[in-house]
């Protein structure tokens, strides 16, 4: 029985008032509804509070509500924020489900499979299976007849390595596009005959034609893929969507069926979803189901891998009410992170991009928001730039413990965030705060594997794994831990080439010359492997005294983890981080290290 809540109610239950606009949206009818949240206010603690705001008015259960986002981080985050905002209204069993978008699509490849022929135990192909198999498929693909797959292939040429890349592409591209490869055949065979009835085989137009040639042919691979992926039961991860639209579309009923399971759907970072997904998602839970999407236009960044930002922009047509008029849409514009001064910057940066989407406000502080300034400062080279943002970060990091010294009730005050558009320039700011006394903490997968103790363990896991990963052999040889020089890595690039059987040397190449030589070939499976000089470096006079040394504990340090591949990733890495003699809790422990947890974050 549905009871009205009021909006004293759930800011008592929730301990917090909401704005005007986000409670427009909190409260808003079981309809379709998109919510326009601008950066800093409060997506996902509206769309928890508008879950809360539901079951305590008894319009749905919790357990009949589905929650969908990008990322397993971001699910784990928003199914949080629900079951929080859910108990503090009473309601604690049984809880919402919230996944990714693509493992609900796999759960309903899962279920439903068998509709269309496919196991529910089907295996998920890894990137590397992913890879392996595709380039199986390309090197056997049918070469009789002058007409067949095999012949086109050799008349666009490429290795068949850059052909299975450029395959693989386009058949992802072509699902979150939800365009089958039959009707890119299709077009690129009616481009053609238009370019050559007008005699365009120069220039732009031969480009063109080029082009549109070896797109047909990729496509034709992209079909014989998908055949093959159906006969020996296997799906990759762009297949989960793709799939789910194929059933759903034959069996109408199979929507039938999900829909009865929930009342509501929350739709999360939805200006990123692809064309695929939004008519998943339509063909699922349209027709006036109770639909509520959030996003940001301003904040779409996944374009390149198919996603559209015209899906947000276009939810209340895509997704109408029941009597078919436009869903509503909302608009969140009270930023909680930042002050005026920044805000108004923000907001005069981003007026263009703001112009171009419906719904897309200035964004407000909040009354009792801090006073800022924004400063601006133009250098003329980089090294100015780092200078002068370390120093400025280090006084304000000094003001700071002063203020703490004097109040032994304060907390340990306000972080700094600095903000970085490349790797190199984390790395190099990072640096320079340490050399000015700053602790840092680096945030990034490329601050992490720059960590000179990730990239040695990240090297000498490669050579275990791929024994032609010359450049991670070389890393590892000349790292901090067996510094083995130039002349003896040249050395070693020789004996390479001589183990292959391709010529013999009675002096080392140049180091350059004699690396290149031993990794020559035009197919991966054809690379000369410095593991295996390494295994068998030949006379010892040809190195130093302490490379040959090197060399012997490291082909002995390989070989013992070798026979240890079976164990789980973390024991594995566990073990090469002993071996290695890498101690991960000093290095977490030290708190003058540029990323303080990086080897344990690794794990």
């Amino acid at each position: 029985m549905r009871t009205d809540v009021s909006r004293r109610d759930l800011a008592d239950a929730l301990g917090f008032a909401p704005s005007d606009a986000q409670w427009a949206a909190i409260c808003a009818p079981l309809e379709p509804a998109v919510i326009v949240a601008g950066a800093g206010t409060g997506k996902t603690t509206s769309m928890s509070a508008r879950v809360a705001y539901l079951v305590a008015s008894g319009a749905v259960d919790p357990d009949r509500v589905l929650g969908l986002t990008f990322t397993n981080k971001a699910a784990s985050q928003l199914l949080a924020a629900i079951r929080s905002r859910v108990a503090a209204v009473g309601a604690l069993d049984p809880e919402p489900t919230v996944m990714t978008y693509h493992a609900f699509a796999g759960r309903v490849v899962s279920e439903f499979g068998l509709r269309i022929g496919r196991e529910p135990d089907a295996l998920l192909l890894t990137d590397g299976l992913r890879y392996q198999q595709a380039y199986a498929m390309v090197c056997g693909a049918d070469s009789v007849g002058s007409d067949s797959l095999g012949a086109q292939l050799a008349q666009i040429g490429g290795s068949p390595l850059n052909l299975t890349k450029d395959m693989l592409a386009l058949d992802g591209e072509l699902s979150e596009l939800a365009v089958e490869p039959e009707s890119v055949i299709e077009h690129d065979e009616e481009l053609l005959e238009t370019l050559q009835a007008k005699g365009a085989d120069k220039g732009i137009g031969r480009q063109i034609s080029e082009a549109a040639r070896k797109r047909r042919v990729l496509a034709r691979l992209a079909i014989e893929w998908r055949s093959y992926k159906a006969r020996r039961d296997v799906w990759e991860y762009s297949d989960q969507v793709r799939l789910a639209r194929d059933i759903v579309q034959r069996y109408p009923d199979t929507a039938a069926e999900i829909r009865r399971r929930y009342d509501i759907v929350l739709l999360d970072e939805y200006q990123d979803t692809s064309i695929a997904q939004r008519t998943l998602l339509q063909m699922l839970f349209g027709q006036g189901f109770a639909v509520t999407a959030v996003g940001d236009p301003c904040q779409a960044i996944y374009g390149w891998r198919g996603a559209s930002v015209d899906n947000i922009e276009s939810f209340p047509h895509h997704f109408p009410r029941a009597d078919g008029t436009p869903a509503d849409r909302y608009s969140l514009v009270e930023n909680r992170r930042s002050g005026p001064a920044v805000l108004h910057v923000a907001n005069e940066i981003a007026s263009d991009l703001r112009a171009e989407h419906t719904g897309t406000l200035p964004l407000e502080a909040t009354p009792d928001s801090v006073p800022a300034h924004v400063d601006v400062g133009l250098f003329d080279t980089i090294d100015e730039e780092v200078s002068f943002l370390a120093h400025r970060i280090s006084e304000v990091h000094a003001g700071a413990g002063q203020q703490r010294a004097r109040d032994a009730s304060a907390n340990e005050g306000p972080s700094i965030a600095v903000l970085c558009t490349t790797g190199a320039d984390i790395r190099r700011i990072d640096a320079a705060l340490q050399r000015l006394g700053v602790p840092t903490q680096v945030s990034g997968a490329s601050a992490l594997l720059a960590d000179p103790a990730v990239a040695d363990l990240r090297a000498l896991l490669e050579v275990v794994h791929e024994p032609t990963a010359n450049p991670s052999m070389v890393r590892l040889l000349s790292g901090a831990r067996w510094r083995v020089g130039a002349r003896d890595l040249a050395a070693l690039g020789s004996r390479a080439s001589e183990l292959a059987g391709r010529r013999s040397r009675t002096s080392p190449l140049p180091l350059d010359a004699a690396l290149d030589d031993a990794v020559a070939g035009s197919d991966p499976v054809e690379v000369v492997s410095l593991s295996d000089a390494v295994a068998n470096p030949g006379e010892a006079t040809n190195y130093s005294e302490q490379a040959f040394r090197a060399l012997n504990e490291v082909s002995e340090l390989i070989s013992s983890l070798r026979q240890q591949a079976g164990d789980s990733v973390v024991d594995f890495a566990a073990r090469a981080m002993s071996l290695l003699g890498v101690d991960v809790e000093a290095r977490v422990a030290d708190p003058s290290g540029g990323s303080q947890a990086a080897l344990a974050d690794f794990l």
